[in-house]
C-alpha cells in the first residue's frame, strides 16, 4: 500500500534541527501506484478519446504534485524577516557558521568561527568518560534515557568546569538603497541543499539574496542578484571592524 522513499541528506544541518511531522526517520511515506489497473482493459474501447486525454492528465498532474511536494518537503520557510537570533537561518561549514537575518533594508550576517571562544585554555576531560560511554550507549539503546542521563551527568561530564562559552566572530550588515516599501516577501532554507534565499519585490523588480558555506573552499557566501539591472546598490560594513 505504501512504497518508501530514502531522502537526501546532503547537509549535516538536518541533524541540528527538528524533522518535519510528515517524515518518519530519514524515510518519506507516500502512497504507491495501485497495482491494478483502475479500469479494466475490457471497458477502454467504450471510452472517448477525450475521458482518456483528460484522465492520463490527471495522473500526470498527481504525479507531479507528488514530486514538488518530496522536493519542498525539508524547506523551511517565513513571510517575514527575523527580528530575533533564534529566528535566523542557520549555515554553517564544520568551522565557520552564519545567521542569516533577511531584513530587506539590511542584510545581518551573525559569524561564528571555531576558534573564537572565551576564557583561557583549559582541559575540560573527564578520565572516567571512556570506561563508562559503552553502557550509556546501550542504556539509550534500551529506551532507558534517565538512567543514561544520570551516568552522563556522573561520568562524562566534566568534574573542573563546563568548557569556555562559543563567541561569535563578528557581525557583517549590508544596507540596501530603495528598499523601504517592499512586497511578497519570502525567506527560506532548504535543509537538503543547506541554501538560505531571501526574495522580495520593490517597484516591479524581484530582488533575491543566497547565501550559504562551502566546506571545501572554507567560506561563507552572500549572493545578490536583481532581475534588472543596475538595481543593486548597498553600503557592506561590520560593527567590528573586522573587514
Amino acid at each position: 500500500m505504501f512504497r518508501l522513499l530514502r531522502c537526501h541528506r546532503n547537509s549535516s544541518l538536518r541533524a541540528l534541527l527538528p524533522r518535519p511531522p510528515c517524515s518518519r526517520g530519514s524515510h518519506v511515506w507516500l502512497p504507491s501506484t495501485p497495482s491494478t489497473p483502475l479500469i479494466p482493459p475490457s471497458h477502454m474501447k467504450n471510452l472517448s478519446p477525450l475521458f482518456l486525454t483528460l484522465s492520463l492528465l490527471a495522473v500526470v498532474a498527481a504525479g507531479e504534485a507528488q514530486r514538488l511536494q518530496l522536493q519542498n518537503h525539508n524547506l523551511m520557510w517565513y513571510d517575514r524577516p527575523a527580528v530575533l537570533w533564534t529566528e535566523a537561518l542557520p549555515l554553517g561549514d564544520g568551522r565557520l557558521g552564519a545567521m542569516m537575518f533577511g531584513n530587506p533594508l539590511q542584510e545581518h550576517l551573525q559569524l561564528n568561527e571555531e576558534t573564537m571562544w572565551a576564557g583561557n585554555p583549559n582541559n575540560n576531560y573527564n578520565p572516567e568518560a571512556a570506561e563508562w560511554i559503552p553502557r550509556i550507549r546501550q542504556l539509550v539503546f534500551e529506551g532507558r534515557y534517565r538512567e543514561a542521563q544520570d551516568l552522563c551527568t556522573r561520568y562524562v561530564k566534566s568534574p573542573t568546569n563546563q568548557g569556555m562559552p562559543y563567541q561569535p566572530f563578528g557581525d557583517l550588515l549590508v544596507n540596501f538603497n530603495g528598499q523601504l516599501d517592499y512586497t511578497n516577501y519570502r525567506r527560506s532554507l532548504d535543509l537538503d541543499s543547506a541554501l538560505a534565499v531571501v526574495e522580495y519585490d520593490v517597484n516591479d523588480v524581484h530582488f533575491r539574496r543566497e547565501c550559504f558555506t562551502s566546506f571545501a573552499d572554507s567560506v561563507v557566501i552572500l549572493h545578490l542578484s536583481a532581475s534588472r539591472p543596475g538595481q543593486l546598490s548597498f553600503i557592506m560594513y561590520s560593527l567590528h571592524n573586522f573587514l
